[in-house]
């Protein structure tokens, strides 16, 4: 009885076992070109924790961050690509993130911009993405508070691997450079 219990265990596991000649030895990974990417949900979610935003707001910031001046069409221009929020605009007014540069008159439309405080919180946000470490520090962002809710927790402790892999990144890139005489 065992003999046969074997002999079908075999009879499945070689059926099931791809050939040798299908494996190439030639294939080579590429380090990709471009990965500033490769962290943008955590570092998305730190900064909606951090700025007190909703991913919307952010995003739309991230719109205007290059706008010198706006109009209320160029902002809803963007904004309709977002989950509806009527009241957005007046939202990102009462918390800082936009003022308004010149008052509407009888030939002239409002124009708007984002403020210092806006791109500061983008400026910072670029920085993150171009590798520089997140603070750990309590102080800095209500996500490494003690008592946070579970995402802030997972998303913490990606984040410290994160700046783990980016410190050992940058010192092995100081070794090379050391290595190459440079």
């Amino acid at each position: 009885m065992k003999e046969i219990i074997k002999r079908k265990a075999k009879q499945t596991s070689d059926k099931y076992e791809k050939p040798i000649h299908h494996i190439r030895e030639t294939y080579q990974r590429h380090v990709p070109a471009f990965d500033f990417l490769k962290y943008w949900r955590a570092i998305r979610y730190w900064a909606c924790r951090k700025y007190n935003l909703t991913p919307g707001e952010l995003d739309l910031l991230l719109f205007l961050y290059s706008e010198m001046y706006f109009d209320k069409e160029r902002f809803e221009e963007f904004n309709n690509l977002l989950p509806w929020n009527r009241n957005r605009m007046t939202q990102m007014i009462e918390k800082g993130w936009i003022h308004s540069w010149r008052k509407k008159s009888t030939t002239q439309r409002e124009l708007f911009e984002i403020t210092a405080k806006a791109r500061y919180a983008i400026n910072n946000l670029y920085k993150k993405v171009n590798r520089q470490e997140i603070s750990e520090n309590r102080s800095t962002s209500p996500m490494w508070y003690t008592n946070v809710r579970y995402a802030d927790k997972v998303y913490r402790n990606f984040i410290k691997k994160m700046n783990l892999r980016l410190r050992q990144e940058r010192y092995h890139a100081r070794q090379q450079q050391k290595e190459s005489g440079h």
